[in-house]
């Protein structure tokens, strides 16, 4: 099943995904369901996971982030079973190449008699973006999907351009120095911080020099070190991929991070989903507003 528009350092528990051990995911897109064809509560696996990823590639697919290489195999009878890469388009994620699993030809995987059986596997080896899908072809059921990042030791380089956006903080009107990166709103991690300090979803920043990490706190006031709400030039940015790791209340995450002149910017909607704010896109009066009184929808 084709979807055009549309790896865990702890142990977590959630609808669609059953955890078995700290490197491996087991993804069950059935919970609930009861039929002759589901013979096994999961339906494929993802070896190598690091953490999870908190961007959204497809809307309500999990996404993870993995060192390479990455193996996926069904764990059982399949009608449908695949891996694709993501390419993006504009502001959203397509597929774009369909993969062969080991051991097969195009015509055994793509044919009319094609067949998805328990242990049929994709190995992953390049860095990028990948999506998982294998379910029984039951009707209204979307079955197990999964997004795979696979990391890349390579720094991203790339020009950030000025956001001039209007900018409203629960109604009022506050000047960022904000970024646009690959068609996404970029701002300074502290600034948020600061701006949301005081309010029902406050939280604490703090970088720890020796291990090169940033932890984040929910519910925490945040520190004033200096240099929060500083007005830009107004000028575009050359930026760099931040790759430091990122923990939220102690557990590891991921969020797509560029450095700009030492400061680190992050995508405005992975730290409003991050913290359940909510924010709003007006195209009409260019007006970006984040409130804290509403939670975070896609």
């Amino acid at each position: 099943m084709k979807k055009n528009l549309i790896c865990l350092l702890m142990i977590f528990t959630m609808l669609t995904t059953v955890v078995l051990s700290a490197e491996i995911v087991e993804i069950n897109g059935y919970p609930g369901v009861e039929n002759e064809l589901i013979t096994s509560e999961n339906q494929f696996k993802i070896t190598n996971v690091v953490s999870n990823d908190i961007t959204t590639y497809i809307p309500g697919v999990k996404t993870y982030v993995c060192n390479a290489p990455v193996i996926v195999t069904s764990l059982d009878n399949l009608t449908s079973f695949g891996v694709s890469t993501l390419s993006s388009f504009g502001d959203m994620y397509i597929e774009s190449t369909f993969l062969v699993a080991d051991g097969y030809t195009e015509e055994e995987m793509f044919g009319t008699k094609a067949k998805r059986p328990d242990g049929m596997k994709f190995t992953l080896t390049e860095p990028g973006l990948y999506y998982v899908y294998g379910n029984y072809g039951i009707e209204n059921l979307s079955g197990a999907e999964a997004v795979i990042v696979i990391n890349n030791d390579e720094v991203e380089i790339i020009n950030a351009e000025y956001t001039d956006s209007k900018v409203l903080v629960n109604g009022e009107e506050v000047k960022f120095e904000a970024y646009n990166i690959h068609f996404n709103n970029y701002f300074k991690l502290r600034d948020l911080a600061y701006v949301l300090s005081g309010t029902e979803k406050q939280f604490e920043v703090v970088w720890d020099e020796e291990l090169e990490s940033i932890y984040l706190t929910s519910n925490s006031p945040y520190t004033v070190v200096g240099g929060e709400l500083a007005p830009g030039d107004g000028q575009a940015k050359m930026s760099e991929e931040n790759k430091s790791p990122i923990y939220k209340d102690g557990a590891s995450v991921y969020a797509k991070a560029y450095t700009i002149n030492d400061n680190n910017y992050f995508k405005l909607r992975d730290i409003c989903r991050m913290f359940d704010v909510g924010v709003i896109w007006s195209e009409e009066a260019n007006t970006i507003s984040i409130d804290t009184s509403i939670p975070y929808t896609d």
